[in-house]
């Protein structure tokens, strides 16, 4: 079966020939990258430059002139703001600054309205802090999660002492978001969603091109923010893109198909490629179910069953073989269990590449 990356690289070489170079290819992934090389590197007869490789997190930058910069920084420069108006070691601060930064990345990649948000929550927590109900095993381990709730002895857990406290919390989550976005802008720096908002909201004060006359080739693209969407729906306006959608028409086309449900979207707001199949579901396929007492008798299945697979490709496991885990702590437990001739071929190709 041809894969939809391989379909890709042969419309875009069979349309644009040798001036495939001129494009600047956006995909969701690098490993995407290293596929359509090697597929384009299969269809050239002559030698070619290849395209240029971005990715929508590239754009973002360009356009609104800020520049990604480790958690550790943002969480740091976060814990200023918040230190005016609420007193917490950084160390206790940490894992709350994850939950706020991870928050904020989301109500600006959605473009959702922060006063208002932050409003309609102090109002809903003002009806949750009412602690009367709960034991006071409950409320310790609220009090362990909310360091800022934390009392003295000498103060009674359910009294006035401990809502205070968690009231303000949510009163001045509107502001320090506020201070927090105008001081990262000051920096020159950013989180995603602030990056991408700050992008959007320039494309549409200007509404002039500012990504040059290049031809932009989003592949594979599925679930997109609104952020994302503004941006995909303003190139297709200025005409200079072009779209790939990963689909087939099994869940497409039948409405009570959740799978479907963001690519339906987007076949109906962005143009799509011509000449890609989309109707490769029914192909027969194999599948076998093995039952495992542990997490690592699942792993140890799975190199059974690479064992297998490589016995039938002359001892060999090539980049065709995929392993999907449904679990992500499962990947390091795995690595472990993978016989060393498997790892070495990884490396092998890895520095093939």
């Amino acid at each position: 079966m041809t894969t939809f990356i391989e379909e890709v690289a042969h419309q875009l070489y069979e349309k644009y020939g040798d001036d495939i170079s001129s494009l600047v290819l956006i995909m969701p992934s690098k490993r995407a990258r290293l596929f359509f090389a090697e597929s384009l590197s299969k269809i050239v007869t002559r030698p070619v430059w290849e395209p240029e490789y971005s990715s929508i997190d590239d754009l973002m930058c360009e356009l609104s002139g800020l520049q990604k910069v480790d958690r550790l920084r943002l969480i740091a420069e976060l814990h200023k703001i918040y230190s005016e108006y609420h007193q917490e070691k950084f160390d206790e601060f940490y894992h709350w600054g994850e939950v706020l930064v991870a928050d904020f990345d989301m109500i600006d990649k959605y473009r959702v309205d922060a006063s208002q948000l932050f409003s309609n929550i102090r109002d809903i927590k003002e009806i949750e802090s009412d602690m009367s109900y709960l034991s006071p095993e409950q409320i310790e381990i609220i009090n362990r999660f909310w360091h800022t709730l934390a009392v003295d002895k000498s103060d009674e857990i359910e009294g006035s002492v401990a809502k205070s406290r968690f009231m303000k919390i949510w009163e001045s989550l509107g502001v320090i978001y506020d201070k927090f976005r105008s001081r990262l802008r000051q920096l020159g720096v950013g989180y995603t969603g602030m990056i991408y908002r700050e992008a959007v909201e320039r494309l549409e004060q200007d509404g002039t091109p500012k990504l040059g006359n290049k031809r932009y080739i989003f592949i594979g693209f599925n679930a997109l923010s609104k952020c994302e969407k503004a941006l995909l729906q303003y190139m297709q306006r200025c005409g200079n893109a072009e779209f790939y959608w990963d689909y087939d028409n099994y869940y497409v086309k039948n409405e009570f198909q959740e799978a479907g449900l963001f690519i339906r979207e987007n076949l109906s707001t962005f143009s799509k490629g011509e000449g890609i199949s989309h109707d490769n579901f029914h192909n027969i396929k194999s599948v076998n179910v093995l039952s495992a007492s542990s997490n690592v008798a699942q792993c140890q299945s799975v190199v059974d069953i690479l064992e297998d697979i490589a016995s039938q490709n002359g001892g060999k496991i090539d980049k065709d073989t995929a392993v999907v885990l449904t679990d992500e702590n499962l990947l390091m437990p795995l690595l472990y269990a993978l016989p060393e001739k498997f790892k070495v071929e990884r490396k092998e190709y890895n520095g093939k590449i």
